[in-house]
C-alpha cells in the first residue's frame, strides 16, 4: 500500500512528466507546420463557433469534421493535428491528450480574440465542456497579453449579458 504523503508528490511528477512529453511533441515541428495547424484549427472553430451546438451529436458530428481536416494534413503534421479531436472526443493517452487540449485551447482563444461578439466564448466552452484542460489552456491564452478584452465596452454581446455568461458551466 502506497504512503498517502507521496500520492500527491506522485501526482505532480507525473504531469510534469507529461507536459515535458507535450513540449517535445509540439517542438518537433517546425513554426510553419505549427502555422498550419493552427490555421487548420482556427477555420474548424470558425465554423463550428458559427453553430449553436446543442446536442451530443452536435459535438461528436464537430469531432468528425475536425479528423478529417486534420487528415488532409502530411502524415508527419498528422501526428499532431489529430491529437485535437481525440483530446475533444476523450480518446487519447494522457500525453496526446494534453497537447490536443493545449491545441484546442489556444486555437480557439485566437477565435475568440477576433470575434465581435462574446457568444463565441460561451459556445467554445460548452463544446470544450468535457475538456478542462482545454478550458485552461483557453483561459490562459486569453489572458496573455493583449488582455482580452481590453474593454467591456468593446464587445457587443449580442442578447447575452457578459456577467454570468460562463457561470452555469462551473457551477458542476
Amino acid at each position: 500500500m502506497r504512503d498517502p504523503r507521496l500520492l500527491e508528490e506522485w501526482a505532480l511528477a507525473a504531469a510534469a512528466k507529461r507536459r515535458n512529453a507535450g513540449t517535445r511533441l509540439l517542438s518537433s515541428v517546425s513554426e510553419s507546420e505549427r502555422a498550419q495547424v493552427d490555421r487548420l484549427l482556427a477555420d474548424w472553430w470558425s465554423e463550428a463557433l458559427s453553430q449553436d451546438l446543442l446536442g451530443e451529436q452536435d459535438k461528436m458530428d464537430q469531432v468528425e469534421r475536425l479528423r478529417t481536416r486534420c487528415s488532409s494534413l502530411s502524415p508527419e503534421l498528422q501526428k499532431l493535428a489529430l491529437t485535437a479531436p481525440s483530446a475533444l472526443a476523450r480518446g487519447t493517452g494522457e500525453v496526446d491528450g494534453d497537447v490536443g487540449a493545449r491545441l484546442l485551447g489556444e486555437s480557439a482563444a485566437a477565435v475568440v480574440r477576433s470575434a465581435p461578439t462574446a457568444v463565441e466564448l460561451d459556445r467554445a466552452v460548452r463544446l470544450l465542456a468535457d475538456c478542462w484542460e482545454a478550458v485552461e489552456a483557453l483561459e490562459e491564452a486569453l489572458l496573455r497579453p493583449p488582455a482580452w478584452p481590453t474593454s467591456t465596452d468593446t464587445l457587443s454581446v449580442a442578447s447575452v449579458p457578459i456577467e454570468g455568461l460562463l457561470g452555469h458551466h462551473f457551477d458542476r
